[in-house]
């Protein structure tokens, strides 16, 4: 089985899977703008100590910026198309080493959102794959809160499907229309 290391490394070099998931970029309008859903519910259980991911911040990170802005102190941005823009931006990144950047081990997160991420993977291997990332950076005390908006879906695969993938790495709670909160599935060992 590959590592979600290996799983990244994959997708970010093929630059078909860049182009496609970056024509999907709206530039802070609409759902991706002010009226995101999943923002809105990051701020209401989000600590300003808390250590926060925006996994798919964009080209702008916005959200990045907006929570920095607000006082919160460790709000990190990644996106696999920010690799050529990096050293511009005026937040806190991620490039090839989403894993150990910073310092920081992958599973300190407090929160990790992910907002018009899944819903713009070409395909359901895409879509897997992001979802073992992301169960991957997420330790048992981890937030994650993800969207599937119905506009556009790229991947084929419909919301009962998402959550059903959602569900082998994740307790999920439906807290908005196709807004997920996810907790990492605890091992039993008996």
């Amino acid at each position: 089985m590959r590592t979600h290391a290996e799983v990244l490394q994959e997708l970010k070099k093929t630059a078909e899977y860049k182009y496609q998931v970056a024509s999907t970029y709206r530039n802070g309008k609409g759902a991706v703008g002010g009226k995101s859903l999943v923002v809105k519910y990051v701020e209401e259980i989000a600590d300003p100590l808390d250590y926060i991911l925006d996994f798919g911040c964009g080209y702008d990170g916005i959200y990045v910026q907006e929570f920095h802005k607000k006082g919160y102190a460790s709000v990190y941005g990644y996106d696999v198309v920010l690799d050529e823009k990096l050293l511009d931006l005026p937040f806190k990144t991620f490039s090839n080493d989403l894993y150990g950047a910073f310092g920081i081990s992958y599973t300190h997160w407090d929160i990790i959102y992910a907002s018009n991420v899944l819903n713009v993977q070409p395909s359901e291997e895409h879509l897997e794959a992001v979802i073992q990332i992301l169960a991957g950076l997420c330790s048992n005390n981890t937030i994650l809160v993800v969207n599937y908006p119905s506009d556009p879906r790229k991947s084929g695969v419909d919301a009962k499907g998402v959550k059903e993938m959602l569900n082998q790495k994740f307790t999920v709670g439906v807290v908005g229309k196709n807004v997920y909160f996810c907790r990492k599935r605890k091992i039993c060992r008996h």
